[in-house]
């Protein structure tokens, strides 16, 4: 069974509203999993982007928070780091769509927790 998530969106609704959502809808799918036929233990996270940072935010609320955890995490290419300041941002040149400008401007809304954006 797989579960695609409608989260909100920034600006509308500003951070923590996207992470607030991922997690009701993975702890919506552990209270069901059993009525839909699948087993509440081994209900797994997934994402790309912006949706593979909202898994692992799933993830560590999960653990931070006790009660059920994800039986796994499938992150693809997931926007983790606000600073876009990595060896690989810093060495590789801008592809098509990946450049740390337009990555910075993903986590324009994230938490001051997460650390400053790069203009």
């Amino acid at each position: 069974m797989v579960v695609s998530v409608d989260y909100r969106l920034a600006p509308e609704h500003p951070a923590p509203a996207a992470v607030r959502d991922a997690c009701a809808a993975f702890d919506w799918a552990v209270r069901h999993a059993a009525s839909l036929g699948c087993d509440p233990a081994r209900v797994a996270v997934a994402g790309d982007s912006s949706g593979g940072g909202l898994a692992a935010s799933v993830c560590l609320t999960a653990r931070d928070r006790g009660g059920s955890r994800p039986a796994a995490q499938l992150l693809i290419y997931p926007a983790l780091d606000p600073r876009a300041d990595s060896a690989s941002m810093r060495d590789c040149r801008p592809g098509p769509s990946a450049t740390r400008a337009g990555c910075s401007g993903v986590h324009a809304g994230a938490p001051p927790t997460a650390g400053p954006a790069q203009p």
